[in-house]
């Protein structure tokens, strides 16, 4: 059958694609937000929980970067407080997910798209 050899190509280069990304950059994203996370580490637990993770289905794979705590989100986008004089006060964001993203999606979209051309 002509369409089967069709099939088992882009049945490898999906398998090539996702090995790529949990075998090389799932590792290093998580290495790098843990080692370059801009705030000052107090209990370790926002540390600990920073992960990435691939996620597929049949129509696509995913690199996924997160916090694994409840506040996570306020450390990425910043938030405001009041102080115990009644004032409120801006907190800046500590992102690293973002960043994290910037650094490496260049390059993890130039080895995707030379895994799916070749």
């Amino acid at each position: 059958m002509i369409g089967a050899r069709f099939e088992d190509k882009k049945r490898m280069k999906w398998q090539a694609v996702y090995t790529l990304l949990n075998s090389t950059y799932r590792p290093i994203t998580e290495a790098y937000m843990k080692s370059n996370k801009p705030w000052t580490t107090r209990t370790g637990m926002a540390v600990a929980g920073l992960h990435s993770k691939v996620l597929y289905s049949d129509k696509q794979i995913k690199l996924v970067l997160g916090h694994g705590v409840h506040y996570g989100v306020f450390l990425e986008k910043g938030h405001t407080r009041k102080t115990k004089g009644g004032k409120t006060v801006k907190v800046r964001p500590y992102a690293i997910v973002l960043p994290t993203m910037q650094k490496y999606f260049p390059e993890i979209a130039r080895n995707v798209q030379r895994l799916w051309t070749s």
